[in-house]
């Protein structure tokens, strides 16, 4: 009976080691594992016949978005091109990239690129426009998180940017090898002399406001309700307009990009096409939706500062304050000495010395602007004629019949636009 016993005993043993031996979940080491990952990858990367439509969001820049085009190869080579400037959308660059595991399978460009350009420590040489020390907080490292569908999806293994690569079609290939990517019509933005500009599509009306530097397009809008919309979307540069990403959308309509761009320079105003509708973006004096509590608001909140004081037609500091000897910034006081007026007055000489005017204290509209009436200068002088004669022009301007709107900003300050035609303003900060 023992001897039984023994027996089964040895044999279960037996069963056990060969389940174990047998019920391994995977059938290479992990080395062997992650190298095949890297090799798939590879393999993705450089047999996309056209190559790959890339697209990075720094994550510096809250909406912005850059396009790119790469084309890997076997060798560890990488062409490219980027959307980021006129020169490199139509320059080829060509560099080095790697895939290595780092904690998770990453795609590297080892060498210096259009790529390491929005992330480069020094905007002064890259023109990135960034902080010093930091760029835009773009990454050129980046682990791989899938293939979703069409799509290759990364994040910044440094600053956690999203970048996302899709396959390119024969023609999109054509079309950067062709330098057909030289159209940016919509740069003559900053030509356009209002502070408000007017998009009319599709029988609406939006004010749009293009930001170069942060890549976005904000729109403005009234709803069906009457009330204000606001919406912010990251654009790109395409062969003859620009894409929007995400795609702005109001109700059922939703707008992808500004195709088919033109600008008339005698008229300061583009023509284009939204989903294959005609849409123009002009001038325009007052804003789409008036915020009419905002003058008040302003006024009731005390001293403000401006530096620079007032854009008037295209040209900052029209007025010519920063010329003032000594000049230190322009301050409009609310009611210093009491309710009887208030004053605009100039700082020179390192805050120490200043002179302006009494202004009576503003009319509010009921349609939302604020109108100053100069009372005369103050008793302290002026440091020059010179300095007299332009706090004159800067108190005629501010003095204007139909006064000026004023648009509360995300970071407190205020910009205050003329009512009159739109094109002066100045912008007002703690």
């Amino acid at each position: 009976m023992k001897k039984i016993i023994l027996y089964l005993a040895v044999a279960a043993i037996a069963v056990v080691s060969c389940k174990k031996d047998d019920d391994h979940p995977f059938s290479a080491s992990p080395d062997q594992r992650l190298n095949d990952t890297l090799a798939k990858y590879q393999h993705l990367l450089t047999q996309s016949a056209y190559g790959w439509k890339g697209f990075i969001l720094p994550a510096d820049l809250s909406n912005g978005i850059f396009s790119f085009y790469f084309k890997f190869t076997d060798s560890n080579r990488v062409q490219m091109f980027s959307d980021f400037d006129s020169a490199s959308d139509v320059t080829m660059m060509e560099s080095s990239y790697r895939l290595k595991a780092l904690q998770q399978p990453s795609l590297i460009f080892d060498t210096y690129s259009y790529v390491h350009v929005l992330s480069d420590p020094n905007p002064g040489t890259s023109g990135n426009g960034g902080a010093y020390g930091e760029g835009l907080g773009s990454d050129f490292e980046f682990a791989i998180d899938g293939v979703f569908g069409d799509t290759l999806k990364l994040t910044g293994r440094l600053h956690n940017s999203k970048a996302f690569l899709l396959k390119a079609t024969k023609e999109e290939a054509d079309a950067y090898y062709n330098q057909q990517h030289g159209n940016k019509a919509i740069l003559n933005y900053g030509k356009m002399l209002t502070y408000f500009k007017r998009l009319n599509y599709n029988s609406k009306a939006y004010d749009i406001a293009i930001d170069r530097l942060a890549r976005s397009v904000h729109f403005t809008w009234i709803d069906k309700s009457g009330g204000k919309q606001e919406a912010v979307s990251g654009f790109y540069y395409t062969i003859n307009g620009i894409a929007l990403y995400p795609a702005f959308t109001d109700g059922t309509d939703k707008i992808t990009g500004f195709d088919n761009i033109q600008w008339d320079k005698t008229n300061r105003s583009f023509s284009c096409s939204i989903n294959s509708s005609s849409a123009a973006i002009t001038e325009i004096a007052t804003p789409v939706w008036v915020d009419t509590s905002a003058p008040r608001a302003w006024w009731n909140s005390g001293v403000w500062a401006s530096v620079y004081g007032f854009h008037i037609n295209g040209v900052d500091d029209a007025l010519g304050v920063t010329t003032i000897p000594g000049y230190s910034f322009l301050e409009y006081y609310v009611q210093p000495n009491g309710p009887d007026y208030d004053a605009m007055v100039a700082f020179y000489d390192n805050a120490n010395g200043l002179f302006g005017n009494a202004i009576k204290p503003p009319v509010f509209s009921p349609d939302g602007r604020i109108v100053f009436t100069n009372l005369g200068t103050l008793t302290a002088p002026a440091p020059s004629t010179g300095a007299s004669n332009i706090m004159k022009r800067v108190i005629t301007q501010l003095t204007i019949a139909r006064g000026y709107y004023l648009v509360a900003k995300s970071d407190g300050t205020y910009d205050m636009v003329s009512a009159a035609d739109g094109r002066a303003w100045l912008t007002w900060q703690k």
